[in-house]
């Protein structure tokens, strides 16, 4: 188990360092994607202020929208987005989740 998951990275991305392609992709053909997590919404809900944490190529993606309060990042799911979470092409170890 844990040399699978040295295999597959964890990379934290800034919004303007991702493949919006892949990203799009993974979110509409995953079982658990949902459309609060198309990049089109993020940026339209966040005016752009969202990162992510990918996995690997774009195996599993978790979006990290944030606002910032007296000069600090804060993750905040923005208005009218009620379910965000990690997105899957397969489902991810449990041990992956915590």
């Amino acid at each position: 188990m844990m040399e699978s998951l040295t295999k597959r990275q964890i990379h934290y991305l800034t919004r303007s360092d991702l493949n919006v392609n892949q990203w799009d992709s993974l979110v509409r053909d995953s079982a658990n994607g949902r459309a609060y997590a198309l990049s089109f919404y993020l940026d339209t809900m966040t005016g752009g202020n969202w990162n992510a944490v990918v996995l690997g190529d774009y195996e599993a993606i978790l979006p990290l929208p944030f606002r910032k309060k007296w000069g600090l990042k804060l993750i905040a799911n923005p208005a009218f987005s009620q379910q965000l979470g990690i997105i899957w092409s397969r489902p991810v170890a449990p041990a992956m989740q915590q």
